[in-house]
């Protein structure tokens, strides 16, 4: 694997991690919102009591109920009430009538008779009625209790779910983070690979052309010291050739004058066949 896929490779790590990083920062700051909307919003004891009272106790059935009880309650009262002037009825109702005493009383007792069987069958029915309203009264009581402190539980569990959504995304995001962070090192790290490869390859090849410029050089300098030595060796060469040639020229006038002396000595003068 070369140095550019490595960056290639880390650079797309590094983009995944931060997308992923980002997305869990956006989740948890969502969730941490939804959460303090819910406290905000969270309902008391008292009015979720209130709103359970008025569903369960204030109802239409409990009300006809109660109307019934109070019906009921009233016949008995009044059946007591009855009872309690039967006397004072008989007197006021058949007086100046010459009734005799015994007749008085005998119709008292029938009167009184009748009126507390009556009043026992109200009140029996008036107790009976009171004790089971009381008795729905305390269920529909207990139960509205029940219910608002079940949707009290449910209210907070709800707020609890949150704050631990909100918590799991805290760190789902620090986790993302650090991922994050250690992709853009590990791009950091592949990048100087890169960039040291590079200055590297630079390097080389600054190095190959230095040394060509240095061949080239020394080549010039060879050739230019080779045509000089040439050049000094053919002024050598021409010297010593003129030299020779101006010797022999002078050795042989020497001898060309030594011959004419000689004739002239021999043949008395005249120019001789030399």
């Amino acid at each position: 694997m070369d140095v550019y896929q490595r960056v290639q490779e880390a650079q797309a790590y590094a983009d995944r991690t931060e997308a992923r990083a980002e997305q869990e920062r956006r989740l948890a700051d969502d969730a941490k919102g939804q959460y303090e909307r819910s406290l905000r919003l969270a309902p008391d004891m008292t009015t979720l009591y209130e709103q359970s009272k008025a569903k369960y106790l204030n109802t239409p059935e409990l009300e006809a109920e109660r109307r019934d009880v109070e019906k009921m309650r009233g016949l008995s009262d009044n059946a007591k009430t009855a009872l309690d002037k039967v006397s004072q009825s008989i007197r006021w109702q058949f007086a100046g009538t010459g009734m005799s005493q015994d007749k008085a009383d005998e119709l008292e007792e029938a009167q009184t008779k009748e009126l507390s069987s009556q009043f026992s069958t109200y009140q029996a029915n008036y107790q009976q009625a009171q004790t089971d309203y009381e008795k729905r009264v305390e269920k529909a009581f207990n139960t509205s209790i029940d219910v608002a402190n079940k949707d009290y539980d449910v209210a907070w569990q709800k707020i609890r779910n949150r704050a631990n959504v909100w918590s799991s995304l805290i760190d789902s995001s620090r986790y993302w983070g650090e991922m994050s962070s250690g992709a853009q090192t590990q791009l950091f790290q592949a990048q100087a690979a890169r960039d040291a490869w590079e200055m590297r390859q630079r390097a080389m090849r600054l190095e190959r052309e230095l040394q060509e410029i240095a061949n080239r050089n020394a080549r010039r300098n060879a050739q230019r010291a080779i045509d000089e030595m040439i050049d000094r060796q053919g002024a050598g060469m021409t010297s010593m050739i003129d030299d020779a040639l101006g010797s022999l020229f002078d050795a042989l006038a020497g001898r060309g004058r030594s011959r004419a002396i000689a004739g002239g000595g021999v043949g008395g003068g005249g120019g001789g066949d030399w």
